[in-house]
């Protein structure tokens, strides 16, 4: 297909996910006491000491446009981001386990998303692939630690999908306060991977072959 250059300075194809992380000024933390709260909008325990991170699809797409805000809902998007389709996702699971267990250390069981099969390999979700990346790239970026992107209420998540752009579009009519946002970073795998090949391609084509 036909690639476009639709926003300056930013590597895209048509109809691209357009997920981001945005730094807000917010800087209350999730407390163990709030996700074993059943009044908390952060609750995710079920019953003796066990707590639920299933969901039925944790694909992240171009839609459904959706903001993460919670540590379920962050969590989950690590999951899918770190063990979707990976070559062994147990061995991340279990690291993701152990990031949980430092959070309650008194938990009993956690109820990961169930494995499925595709083409011979483990499924356990996804993040759209022009996307991919972008939680990653931003922490080791930022030097911010998986505990404190999860727990910390000033990082979140947008799943957008730049044929849409209704998070643009949501600012664009004042529905979101902007004063609010100190940052939004959308540098995943592929758009450095990309950027870095026509980087690439443009000094080869400046400075010749050498």
């Amino acid at each position: 297909r036909m690639r476009y250059q639709i926003r300056r300075g930013c590597f895209e194809t048509n109809s691209s996910s357009q997920h981001s992380i945005v730094v807000t000024k917010d800087d209350r933390r999730i407390t163990a006491e709030m996700l074993m709260d059943r009044n908390s909008d952060e609750y995710v325990y079920t019953k003796d000491g066990e707590i639920s991170l299933c969901e039925r699809d944790i694909t992240f797409g171009r839609s459904p446009f959706r903001i993460l805000t919670s540590f379920k809902e962050k969590m989950c998007f690590a999951i899918a981001e770190q063990c979707g389709w990976s070559k062994k996702p147990q061995i991340d699971f279990e690291w993701m386990e152990e990031l949980i267990r430092e959070i309650d250390p008194d938990i009993k069981k956690i109820h990961l998303p169930e494995e499925s099969w595709h083409e011979g390999r483990t499924y356990y979700g996804e993040v759209d692939h022009q996307s991919c990346g972008v939680l990653k790239n931003f922490l080791a970026e930022k030097a911010i630690t998986w505990k404190d992107f999860l727990l910390c209420r000033k990082y979140i998540i947008i799943c957008d999908g730049d044929e849409r752009d209704i998070w643009g579009t949501l600012k664009e009519l004042s529905m979101i306060n902007t004063d609010d946002i100190v940052e939004e970073y959308c540098d995943s795998i592929y758009q450095v991977k990309g950027r870095k090949y026509y980087e690439k391609k443009y000094q080869k084509r400046c400075l010749g072959n050498k």
